[in-house]
């Protein structure tokens, strides 16, 4: 795994998340919730065949676990039950969820000023959400 992404990460700004979450389904509670909330990730691999990603917020914790490449079940932090696979595509960390015949995507990578950022794609309805890095 690409050393630069691993460390934890504090969100800083928030594109468009509010469409990407009622387009996988999300209800209206949890996403105002899900806007207000300043998440915290934190991305790490003892493993160069695997990846740890932890999402917090004074609201819940998700982990997610897995070997790259092979999928994995996953509830997610809105509660979908998922099959989850993470790959490395072109230096960028791509997570795919699919369930009940859908498929979202959210790919992280670093970008040129060290910020994390993560692009959600549900169909059309993209997301960015931008984390600045708060430890190594």
């Amino acid at each position: 795994m690409a050393s630069e992404l691993q460390g934890t990460w504090k969100l800083a700004e928030s594109v468009n998340f509010d469409a990407y979450m009622k387009a996988v389904g999300v209800g209206f509670a949890l996403r105002k919730i899900g806007n207000a909330t300043k998440s915290t990730v934190s991305i790490e691999s003892s493993d160069p065949e695997a990846v740890k990603i932890v999402t917090s917020s004074t609201f819940s914790t998700h982990r997610l676990e897995c070997p790259l490449g092979k999928v994995v079940d996953q509830q997610t932090v809105d509660g979908r039950n998922c099959k989850t696979v993470v790959n490395w595509k072109n230096d960028v960390l791509v997570q795919e969820e699919s369930w009940n015949g859908k498929t979202t995507s959210i790919s992280r990578h670093v970008n040129e000023s060290g910020n994390l950022i993560a692009e959600l794609r549900m169909g059309d309805v993209v997301a960015k959400r931008i984390y600045e890095k708060t430890s190594a």
